[in-house]
């Protein structure tokens, strides 16, 4: 449940030259500091859920300056709204992903986000 937001920048700058610039629909961060990206797409383009993973991961590294711990990055969550299939292989409408090792479930427990 989400009790407050803030809205803000949605330019999604690299921390090094070299790094894509990117604009996302909407950046928000939520009360407790994690980060929501919120992506929107009509037309079908390819390797979207590409473009996805590296507007979040990039979201979530831009957290970090120079010097400062990575005990000060907070989670990062995205929202994709498409208007065709995005996951041609499941009828589920809702999925949710977590960065896990491959070959062991480490059964980590997720935040429920309905």
């Amino acid at each position: 449940m989400i009790q407050s937001l803030t809205i803000v920048n949605p330019y999604n700058h690299g921390q090094l030259i070299s790094l894509k610039d990117t604009y996302l629909d909407v950046k928000a961060v939520l009360v407790d500091g994690s980060l929501v990206v919120i992506e929107m797409q009509i037309a079908q383009m390819t390797a979207f859920n590409k473009q996805v993973a590296y507007n979040l991961a990039k979201a979530y590294a831009n957290q970090l300056v120079t010097g400062e711990d990575y005990p000060l990055l907070n989670p990062a969550i995205t929202v994709t709204i498409t208007d065709f299939i995005l996951f041609k292989n499941t009828k589920d409408v809702s999925n949710q992903f977590v960065f896990q090792e491959k070959i062991k479930s480490l059964n980590i427990p997720m935040r429920n986000c309905n």
